[in-house]
């Protein structure tokens, strides 16, 4: 990064150290001695992990001392709000004349220093990567003022950003909307006008009345390159199918259940996730999922299954408090709502026609959203080259 100001290593402005984990014997739950902070998760809420505290700390981050991840994920920063005690996957860096010019600069080369890092089982950095980092240093009021420049445009990013996040929060409103009035028979009623349908048409049934569950478990070695689909493959409330591997690539050792192309996958755990997918190949899947076969229409029953109705339905009836489950007897009883398989029909081009149009908005916000992080890091770059004050 080029720059007008004269350039330093971190380590000779600022004070580096290096976290180290304390005795797991001071450790403790009762809120004695300071909160215990590793990594990883401090960077989205401020709480100790998992609800430690430690009598006995080794090394200890002050107020506004600027915590870096440096073991996996490498980079992200925060700011201690209070006295803690962190351990070897945190540094604090201590700058008191303006903590926030390093904390923005950190952020602006967190990148590179995640390319820094090494380590196979755990990526990290080292305590010299951090204390050679070179970082261009103006005098301490110009500091101020690049820190205030950056706040000013990063609060009007921000208004921006969080409009688009408000439209996506919108469409999935939107979308369960969509479902729901299918599940209702709304989408249809100008279609049964059209065609002089009778709304009596509509009935209520249980699910096993229109689906079967298909549950086959198989021996998996003699299925190693067939494709291995479990929960986490399936984007939750979407229906979309995440990336997967073959049974033999995930190592896969117990049965799994053998599912055939245009059956459902519906996960059985945390029914409230909404993980249901339509499969257009063959595989095995999780024990933790059910191949489901309509007996009518696949697509209105899929449909259906990813309603906010339906889910509520599957939540509410699911057993275990520790891992929430649905199984077979309580699936098979859910009430669903059918009609005439023309009527089917006309729900599912109805639904993908207005979730076509959601889908595209979607992918405009999703776009914009990337533009703007790239926006946010362009607003650092130019803070650090001398471009903003």
């Amino acid at each position: 990064m080029h720059s007008s100001y004269p350039t330093y290593k971190l380590g000779e402005v600022a004070e580096v150290i290096l976290g180290q984990s304390p005795d797991s014997k001071s450790y403790n739950t009762s809120h004695d001695g300071l909160p215990f902070f590793q990594g990883k998760s401090e960077f989205t809420e401020w709480h100790p992990i998992p609800n430690k505290w430690c009598t006995e700390p080794k090394k200890i981050a002050e107020p506004l001392d600027i915590l870096l991840s440096v073991r996996a994920p490498v980079g992200p920063t925060n700011v201690a709000k209070e006295r803690c005690c962190i351990g070897r996957g945190l540094a604090a860096i201590r700058y008191p004349d303006c903590y926030k010019y390093v904390l923005y600069y950190l952020r602006s080369v967190s990148k590179f220093l995640e390319s820094k890092a090494t380590g196979t089982t755990f990526a990290a950095i080292s305590g010299d990567v951090i204390k050679n980092l070179p970082i261009p240093l103006p005098p301490l009021p110009t500091q101020r003022a690049i820190v205030t420049r950056i706040e000013t445009l990063f609060a009007e990013l921000d208004k921006g950003v969080e409009k688009l996040k408000t439209a996506q929060q919108q469409l999935k409103v939107y979308r369960q909307a969509v479902l729901n009035d299918a599940y209702d028979g709304n989408l249809t009623i100008e279609w049964r006008k059209n065609n002089h349908i009778d709304n009596n048409t509509w009935k209520e049934v249980t699910f096993a009345e229109i689906a079967e569950i298909k549950c086959n478990l198989v021996d998996v070695n003699d299925y190693g390159d067939f494709p291995h689909i479990a929960p986490d493959n399936i984007e939750k409330e979407s229906g979309r199918l995440l990336e997967y591997h073959t049974v033999a690539e995930d190592g896969v050792i117990s049965g799994k259940h053998r599912f055939f192309s245009g059956q459902i996958l519906y996960s059985k755990i945390r029914p409230n996730l909404s993980k249901v997918v339509i499969a257009d190949f063959d595989g095995l899947c999780s024990a933790d999922m059910y191949p489901i076969e309509a007996k009518e229409n696949t697509k209105f029953l899929f449909y259906q299954m990813l309603s906010s109705k339906f889910v509520d339905y599957a939540s509410n009836s699911g057993s275990r408090t520790v891992l929430p489950k649905i199984n077979q007897k309580s699936l098979s009883i859910i009430p669903m709502k059918v009609c005439t398989l023309p009527e089917q029909q006309r729900i599912v081009q109805e639904i993908e026609t207005r979730l076509s149009q959601a889908e595209l908005v979607e992918a405009s916000i999703e776009q914009s959203l990337q533009q703007a992080e790239a926006l946010r890091q362009s607003i650092l770059k130019k803070a650090f080259s001398g471009e903003l004050v």
